[in-house]
């Protein structure tokens, strides 16, 4: 045994006893499974040398054969690995070809690396184990519970030119991440590919290619001790995860093996914040875009528009921002408006005088047509070239188009060109990033054979506005103008062998609905190694953009693909989703997870995009849609209408009263997301809070039910003819925020409550005992916005029973102007806006008294009056034999809807200056009990 230093084993084994193992490979489905009995794949260690922060060494092949799958596929012969002690609990693991020019993602800005992440520590909390004499393995043992995280010990180690396979054992079945995928939170058994692919309404089913748009292969481990680790496989490559516990195998087919790892406690969110500060942090968002946004593929004309607005003003409903898909385009070319549809001016006026805010959607296909996008790029030589050196070729709405290459030095002042002409005819304030996986009709280049008519679907002149139809809207085709492709047929004349030892997702060519993988970009890098990042330089550059040129503060994007490190510059919603009922669950797990992989401004298309919704299936969505961060009504053009108020009552009173409970705790919602600094999650699992209750890690619970914070526990009704459930409550005490449920729990242990939320409700939102919130009064008798919210607040606390009585804590961001992006800037990330709100309900000389301390977590004193507070409720607070204190008044019981132990302090409004200490006196004689 041989310490390199203090934590760190190196265990070189003069003899190990292997597991006779080996590898089945079936060439005809690609598939790779284990026997015994057989020859094993694997390497010895040949070197080793080490320093205070790395161990690195040599490994030598020690394999049957030089080849893997297929003869051309050999294996390479030597390799290097190295592990990087960054942290008392993280670490790298990087295995790569000796002298290879394979490309790796570059451990360098502007991605995700370990430059800033070294700080050397004399303890570390893991210990690295190597062993080598027959095979090289390496295991990472936490060091307080000596519980294995991460081996390789007994596993094959493939590194062929077209497949690597590596395998660790994982400590537990409570596992989460991989993605991106539509499935519930914890993983099962099954094969997980990743590899960003234009896949609407796909369902996970434990097969290979249940994949969707991002790349994410992060996961979060619970470990028997109830520790959590988490791991990330730093690449671009595509892969097959196959879970067979306790085997977890990886199968990529480019790059290198590098693995980072995170050691955290029993409550992840610490782990997840050090991950997310490794990704670069999360993006802060304008208050607007926590208001309702509605949107459809579909609304063809401006009139739309101004029906939809229109539609939600005379039913009262709030709204803030409204979205157009590539209707607004001309021939659904980018960077073109359709001026007779969406005449410019009108437009405009539209927007300044309605207040609202307007978010486009551009999709990364160049239309190769005369017109001023593709003549510029062409221009510019800023396009994506195939293996033949000519401008790439594939199909997308607009027929015949070509793709950015983000590599080349002219795409980004070409991108930001373009943009900047396109916001001077119309002035939007965010931006869509669609198809950026990138989506492509044809399965690599289109050939020459393909060449054809190309319809679009566009409206009739004479069609209805769609705002109020019920039925699909009414189509016509439109011949589209084609540019001559002279190089369209030399390229494809000969019919090309496109494939790879290994296609992960299990697909007959690794080109399915894709760019070609053997497309060129800029510097040499291929497109199969390049291809998560399309979305990565298409959301950076366009932030830069806004920015730089627009003068925003927060950018807002909303991209459909993602990769580890879109969070700095783009928000995410789950992509076309299906208006059934099942995908209405699976929305919390996505929203979940997303927020697991560092991307909380998350949200689906409310009631669903894909086929007609229904009345019951809406009206539930809007529910639970009300507490998405990311809160959006959007369908496509072939489906019926699906705004809140068209299809009927029980929608339109759902939609009301949701998005009333929503506005009113906005600020709150948007003080979380402040609090963050760009780190950690706000939409969570029960777990993260009640770590230690075995029962919030059932699926029952996981899928069903969520958190906001620490304060807020939503449990919406997500099945069809329900209209009461079984919520699951950890130990405490918890209070319904809407009215019009049973108000109260107070469980010593965790249990089961029986709860009813009718179809026009609000969702079912508790507040957890010990913590408070603020919330906004919100208007019944108009449409509003988030700028409508005034800063009049309404002290709502939760109490718990303490030592000296009751107590709950929280808080809030305190800003004058929520809606002013220089304030929130200038007051919350370049100084500290947050106040902790504590409020202490004790009995002083047999007299109840309140106590509301306001203290800024700056330590320093805020300057003005920037807050009031209106009301103070009180929950939790059991009293008998109690006199009233004479100068005091409260609301009644029964009269407000409180429980049994609430109090509503009513005409006692003060200002609020920070830091203060206000005290009330409750009741002249009291028992507390």
């Amino acid at each position: 045994m041989e310490t390199t230093k203090k934590g760190v084993l190196l265990l070189i084994l003069a003899s190990c006893l292997w597991l006779s193992h080996a590898v089945k490979v079936d060439p005809q489905n690609n598939t790779i499974g284990s026997e015994s009995g057989e020859v094993f794949y694997g390497y010895e260690l040949t070197g080793l040398q080490q320093n205070k922060n790395e161990i690195q060494g040599n490994l030598s092949l020690k394999a049957p054969f030089l080849y893997y799958l297929k003869s051309e596929n050999s294996l390479y012969a030597s390799l290097q690995f190295k592990v990087s002690l960054l942290r008392k609990d993280e670490l790298t693991i990087l295995i790569k070809p000796t002298g290879s020019k394979r490309y790796h993602l570059p451990n360098r800005a502007p991605y995700p690396n370990d430059k800033a992440r070294l700080v050397y520590n004399k303890t570390l909390d893991y210990d690295v184990l190597i062993e080598s004499e027959n095979y090289f393995s390496l295991t990472i043992q936490r060091k307080s519970t000596k519980e294995v995280i991460f081996t390789t010990k007994g596993e094959p180690l493939i590194f062929s030119h077209d497949l690597i396979m590596f395998t660790t054992l994982i400590p537990s079945k409570i596992i989460f991440g991989l993605g991106e995928r539509n499935y519930k939170m914890k993983l099962d058994d099954g094969i997980y590919t990743i590899f960003t692919a234009d896949k609407p309404g796909k369902i996970q089913t434990g097969e290979k290619g249940g994949q969707t748009y991002g790349h994410q292969p992060f996961y979060l481990c619970r470990e028997q001790s109830g520790m959590f680790h988490a791991v990330l496989v730093r690449t671009t490559s595509p892969m097959d995860i196959e879970l067979k516990f306790p085997k977890l195998t990886f199968n990529l087919i480019r790059g290198f093996i590098e693995v980072k790892l995170f050691l955290g406690e029993k409550d992840p969110e610490n782990l997840l914040q050090e991950y997310h500060t490794y990704l670069g942090g999360w993006n802060l968002n304008s208050f607007w875009t926590f208001g309702f946004q509605q949107s459809r593929f579909g609304y063809h004309k401006l009139s739309d528009l101004v029906g939809v607005y229109d539609s939600f003003s005379a039913r009262n409903l709030p709204l803030d921002v409204l979205w157009t898909d590539i209707d607004y385009m001309e021939d659904y070319r980018i960077f073109t408006v359709d001026e007779k549809r969406y005449p410019v001016d009108a437009f405009r006026k539209f927007l300044n005088e309605s207040g609202l805010k307007y978010i486009l959607i551009i999709d990364p296909g160049v239309a190769i047509d005369e017109y001023e996008g593709y003549n510029e790029a062409e221009k510019r030589n800023v396009l994506l070239k195939d293996a033949n050196g000519d401008n790439f070729v594939g199909k997308v709405w607009p027929g015949w188009t070509s793709f950015v290459d983000w590599l080349h030095p002219n795409s980004s002042n070409y991108w930001t060109n373009m943009l900047l002409k396109l916001h001077m005819k119309i002035p939007y304030d965010g931006i869509w990033l669609d198809m950026n996986e990138v989506s492509n009709f044809c399965d690599g280049p289109c050939r020459d054979d393909m060449i054809e008519e190309v319809y679009l679907q566009m409206p009739d002149e004479d069609a209805k506005s769609s705002n109020n139809k019920t039925a699909p809207v009414p189509l016509k085709k439109g011949k589209r103008r084609l540019k001559d492709i002279k190089h369209l047929k030399k390229a494809q004349a000969e019919t090309k062998t496109r494939t790879v030892a290994y296609v992960p997702g299990g697909g007959k060519t690794i080109d399915d609905k894709a760019i070609a993988h053997d497309a060129v970009h800029y510097g040499g890098i291929k497109e199969i190694d390049f291809h998560p990042l399309h979305a990565y330089y298409m959301c950076k550059v366009t932030n830069n953009f806004l920015q730089l040129n627009l003068g925003h503060k927060f950018p807002f994007i909303l991209t459909r693909s993602t990769i580890f490190g879109t969070n700095k510059y783009a928000s995410h919603w789950s992509g076309d989703n299906d208006a059934r009922w099942q995908w209405l669950k699976l929305s919390i797990s996505h929203m979940v997870t997303f927020n697991m992989f560092g991307i909380p401004f998350v949200g689906s298309d409310i009631c669903g995009f894909l086929h007609d919704t229904s009345e019951g299936l809406c009206a539930r969505w809007m529910q639970l849609g009300s507490l998405y961060p990311f809160s959006r009504n959007h369908n496509d053009m072939n489906a019926k209408a699906q705004e809140p108020y068209a299809l009927g009552r029980t929608v339109l009173r759902a939609s009301l009263n949701s998005l009333r409970l929503r506005y009113s705790i906005l600020k709150h919602y948007y003080t979380k997301f402040i609090a963050q600094r760009g780190r950690g999650t706000i939409v969570k699992p029960l777990f993260f809070n009640f770590p230690n209750d075995e029962e919030t890690f059932k699926d029952n619970v996981l899928d069903t039910q969520f958190m906001i914070g620490k304060e807020l526990m939503a449990a919406p009704i997500v099945e069809p003819g329900v209209t009461e459930r079984k919520i699951y409550f950890p130990a405490g005490s918890w209070f319904a925020l809407p009215s019009n449920f049973k108000t109260s729990v107070n469980v010593q242990n965790g249990t089961y409550v029986e709860f009813k939320c009718s179809m026009e409700a609000e969702p079912p939102l508790f507040l957890r005992g010990g913590y408070l919130i603020l919330q906004n009064k919100v208007p019944l008798d108009r449409t509003f916005k988030t700028s409508d919210l005034d800063n009049n607040m309404i002290l709502k606390a939760a109490l718990k029973k303490t030592q000296n009585g009751y107590s709950a804590k929280g808080e809030f961001a305190a800003v004058s102007n929520y809606s002013s992006d220089d304030e929130i800037y200038s007051s919350c990330v370049e100084s500290q806006c947050m106040v902790k709100i504590l409020a202490e309900v004790s009995v002083v000389n047999n007299k109840a008294v309140l106590d509301l301390t306001f203290t800024p977590v700056s330590g320093k004193p805020m300057q003005g009056v920037v807050f009031n507070i209106e009301e103070v409720v009180l929950l939790g607070l059991p009293i008998k034999n109690t006199v009233i204190a004479s100068s005091f008044n409260y609301g009644s019981i029964l009269n407000d809807a409180l429980p049994d132990d609430g109090f509503r302090l009513k005409n006692r409004r003060f200002a609020v200056n920070v830091p203060m200490k206000k005290r009330f006196d409750l009741f002249d004689s009291i028992r507390i009990e």
